[in-house]
């Protein structure tokens, strides 16, 4: 119980308010130091769904350029920060903590670089803030719980408007990113703990 009031604590210090949550979870039958490593190894780009999706929404960057931009080996864990997303927390093996600043609503979603210790103080009308963890708990013998909690901040009404709408047509779309990102870690993290047993 200990371990879970303080890693809600992490996200709480992070991003304590907000008006949009989303969480996803999935048991895992191995220890945690496993499902942790599986979470910086897997490659998303495996999942046609996920691979498909990203493609789609990164389609408004690629608008007047004369020609295409490498495409990314790989989409790690780490990989993440190139999109955007700022980290936050990494606390081995427990939980990660990204967050995400801009207008994520418009097509470019105009995303800011903000530096990790200033994220929680950052405070500007026109933008929104996400914070998104992946939380792993033990739940008995080698075997945790991993969940994935998605915050959005929107600082004022109008905002929180324009996200709204936004968020309609997103959400089902951000859910199943979540829930197969979900499933691709338990298979790494399952199958690497039959290799190691």
């Amino acid at each position: 119980m200990q371990a879970k009031v303080e890693t809600e604590k992490r996200l709480n210090r992070v991003l304590p308010e907000y008006q949009f949550s989303e969480v996803h979870a999935v048991v895992i039958h191995a220890p945690p130091e496993v499902v942790y490593a599986a979470i910086k190894q897997v490659d998303m780009r495996v999942s046609p769904i996920i691979s498909g999706l990203l493609a789609l929404r990164m389609l408004p960057h690629l608008v007047g350029r004369p020609e295409l931009p490498d495409k990314p080996l790989s989409l790690k864990f780490e990989d993440f920060t190139r999109l955007g997303f700022i980290l936050l927390t990494d606390v081995y093996p427990e939980e990660m903590i990204l967050g995400l600043a801009g207008q994520f609503w418009k097509p470019t979603a105009r995303l800011l670089r903000i530096a990790p210790d200033k994220f929680r103080g950052f405070n500007r009308r026109t933008v929104c803030k996400a914070a998104w963890n992946l939380r792993i708990e033990p739940d008995g013998v080698s075997r945790v719980r991993l969940t994935t909690t998605t915050r959005v901040y929107c600082p004022t009404t109008r905002v929180q408007i324009l996200f709204a709408c936004y968020w309609v047509v997103i959400r089902p779309f951000s859910g199943l990113i979540r829930r197969v990102m979900l499933r691709l870690i338990r298979r790494a993290a399952e199958r690497q703990g039959i290799i190691s047993g």
